[in-house]
């Protein structure tokens, strides 16, 4: 059984980066076996590939024949879809956006990772277990393992009230007294099992946009649209001169992949990076009035 597909190739001057995705059959491999798969898929072959997954949200099949068809998207046509398989058959097992994460981080059905929902108290960062994903297997057999963007639905979901201490410590108390392991997934500091680096957007601005915050690596950036930057609140960027919006979100988690990549490849063990867009319908959605 072949598990390695390669999807496409960046060159430099000095070397090759060789990008594939592990395909896993969800129907046959069970969880438990992920991990040795991992490892065995690694040793079979004579190198250890860098692995790039890129998830983008709410981008439908049609959008994206129609986006082809007409030559919208040039670079991704020629850099990986002419040098890719598409998986014209393919399924999602739950329709909804925080499950539907949750299974491509375990190999699970909704059923055996418990998340149901996008939010509490079935559903969301609340009632996922990430001991044993994505990112704990390639780490655990050597890999440098990133994830930039969008995480888990209410990831960070204390940010909201990063401005209100009072509030925000009586209501990690309460949290708290409920269940611990619980609250401490909602902390903007907090970051997940298996990531050695981390740059996770914080809900709920996430949706947004603009003027939305980012866990990295367990400092809080906040990036505003009249183009200042804070790092846990201590202005970095002052406020541009002029009135054009800067700092959208798409365009800054860019250049922090780009930024990230050139320093993995510097490195000399092999990196796994995941990268999820959020950007798109949501950001006029009632939920982000505030961006």
């Amino acid at each position: 059984m072949e598990l390695l597909y390669p999807l496409f190739s960046i060159a430099d001057s000095t070397k090759r980066i060789f990008v594939f995705v592990i395909i896993f059959l969800l129907f046959t491999v069970s969880i438990q076996h992920s991990e040795q798969l991992f490892a065995e898929t690694s040793s079979v072959v004579s190198f250890r590939p860098n692995i790039i997954i890129l998830m983008l949200d709410d981008l439908d099949l049609r959008s994206l024949d129609g986006l082809r068809r007409h030559g919208a998207i040039p670079n991704l046509e020629k850099e990986i879809f002419s040098q890719g398989i598409e998986f014209r058959e393919s399924f999602v097992t739950n329709p909804v956006c925080c499950p539907s994460r949750a299974t491509l981080l375990t190999g699970q059905y909704s059923h055996n990772h418990h998340v149901f929902a996008n939010r509490q108290l079935n559903g969301g960062i609340a009632s996922f277990d990430d001991s044993s994903t994505l990112a704990t297997w390639p780490q655990s057999n050597g890999y440098m393992t990133t994830h930039i963007g969008k995480y888990l639905n209410g990831y960070g979901i204390y940010s909201e009230l990063i401005d209100r201490p009072l509030v925000l410590s009586l209501l990690r108390e309460v949290m708290q007294k409920q269940d611990a392991g619980i609250s401490k997934r909602y902390e903007f500091s907090y970051i997940p099992l298996g990531w050695d680096i981390w740059h996770g957007l914080l809900d709920l601005s996430t949706f947004c946009a603009y003027n939305f915050m980012l866990n990295v690596d367990d400092k809080v950036y906040r990036y505003f649209k009249d183009g200042s930057v804070t790092i846990n609140n201590v202005v970095i960027l002052p406020p541009a001169r002029d009135n054009i919006p800067q700092h959208h979100q798409t365009d800054v988690l860019a250049d922090h992949t780009i930024e990230v990549v050139r320093e993995l490849v510097s490195r000399d063990e092999p990196f796994f990076l995941s990268k999820s867009d959020e950007v798109g319908p949501t950001c006029r959605s009632v939920w982000t009035q505030r961006c």
